[in-house]
């Protein structure tokens, strides 16, 4: 089998494990708020979303992260466009497990153990997710855009609160799960935050 047809099973069976949760979030987009209640889903390590609730946002830092967000917003050019294209493709968890599936890939590794790591990675991705939107409703953020209408954002602003975001909390659990990657990989993990955050700047704020 060649590595194309490999990696073409490897993605459907990872699209079946997020298919659910997109589906889902679809409906509530057109109803109301997204996942209200996404915080209080069934966790499998943690206790409940509210064990890594964070704090309420600063006020102070709120300010100076929406003056930041203006003169992101200002330099956003096609390259940047690109970016928030890619990583608001589909779920949040789809790109991370795109990454994985390449480095699967690259090294042949389809085993038991290439089924391990996905189950584990795809664990924390789901953690990680219930954990932001415990964080989400507990405080009721504003999106940036909404704070500041002069915003110009890149995407339709989805109708949930701000803080966290859930795609840098999901990067987190991806980087904390410590995936096998090809040469080099190490660097993603340490250079993906601008990667996700910034370029999507005028929809999340920087501190997320």
């Amino acid at each position: 089998m060649d590595r194309r047809a490999q990696r073409h099973i490897v993605l459907v069976l990872v699209s079946c494990l997020v298919a659910g949760l997109v589906l889902t979030a679809s409906a509530q987009m057109a109803t109301g708020p997204i996942e209200p209640r996404a915080g209080t889903w069934k966790t499998w390590v943690l206790a409940s979303g509210k064990e890594l609730r964070l704090a309420p946002p600063d006020a102070q830092a709120t300010a100076t992260e929406i003056q930041e967000l203006r003169a992101l917003a200002g330099r956003r050019d096609a390259a940047a466009l690109a970016r928030i294209r890619y990583w608001d493709f589909w779920s949040p968890a789809h790109r991370w497990n795109e990454l994985l599936i390449e480095a699967r890939v690259a090294q042949n590794r389809f085993g038991s153990d290439g089924l391990r790591a996905f189950a584990m990675l795809n664990v924390a991705l789901h953690e990680a997710l219930i954990a932001a939107w415990d964080s989400k409703y507990a405080h009721n953020r504003r999106r940036p855009g909404e704070a500041d209408p002069q915003l110009a954002t890149a995407l339709p602003v989805p109708r949930s609160p701000s803080y966290p975001c859930e795609r840098g909390c999901r990067r987190g659990g991806f980087c904390r799960t410590r995936p096998p990657l090809p040469q080099g990989g190490a660097a993603l993990c340490r250079g993906r935050r601008r990667g996700v955050t910034q370029p999507r700047a005028g929809r999340r704020r920087v501190s997320e």
